[in-house]
């Protein structure tokens, strides 16, 4: 009795030692398997393969004839017979021309002389003491009072209305206040025009003044 008990006791750990390790089993299985990591690699782009453009047809060219080009004429026409209802046109009487010069008259008019222009007149200068022109000379009172006295040269260029277009100083007299005096008094003087024949002309005239306590 007492080893019926015993073996029945040890029967009972073993079953219960099988069912504890049937739930570790059972345990471990139902856990989620971890996912395997994942290892990227990169590709380089292959090339693209080249591929030849397609080439145009040549369609063949047909040779033309020369005949084609070239229509062929036309048959010549024939000319109709001359209607008798057709109208004349009137006769026309031949005209007279003008007798052609004869060989004397060529030789005259080749041999008169040619015409050659006249050689132009001897130019009378200007004039500026003509009493009508009313040409005065003022003594500068400065000058007069201090002594100062001298020929001032000026050279006028005169238009061929007598007024005065350009004055210039071509000799000093040593005294700045009588040159003044001389170029503001000349440049309003009026003058009888320079001529070559019977047309005034314009000329450069050597204009003289002389400034005098003597005088």
């Amino acid at each position: 009795m007492l080893k019926r008990a015993t073996l029945f006791s040890v029967l009972a750990g073993l079953h219960a030692a099988g069912l504890y390790a049937l739930d570790l089993g059972n345990t471990r299985t139902d856990s989620p398997p971890q996912p395997a990591p994942i290892v990227a690699i990169l590709v380089p782009p292959q090339p693209e393969p080249v591929v030849a453009a397609p080439q145009p047809q040549q369609r063949p060219v047909k040779p033309v004839s020369s005949s084609a080009g070239h229509p062929a004429p036309l048959p010549p026409l024939r000319q109709a017979a001359p209607s008798s209802h057709a109208p004349t046109a009137p006769a026309v009487e031949p005209t007279q021309t003008a007798p052609a010069a004869t060989s004397e008259a060529v030789k005259e008019i080749a041999a008169a002389p040619a015409t050659q222009p006249l050689p132009p007149g001897p130019v009378v200068p200007p004039r500026s003491d003509a009493s009508h022109l009313q040409n005065t000379l003022s003594y500068p009172p400065v000058s007069r009072r201090l002594g100062e006295e001298g020929k001032v040269v000026l050279s006028v260029y005169i238009l061929p209305n007598g007024t005065v277009g350009e004055l210039k100083l071509k000799m000093t007299s040593g005294f700045p206040r009588l040159d003044e005096a001389a170029l503001e008094q000349v440049r309003r003087w009026r003058y009888v025009p320079a001529r070559r024949g019977d047309e005034a002309i314009p000329f450069w005239y050597t204009q003289p003044v002389v400034f005098s306590l003597e005088g």
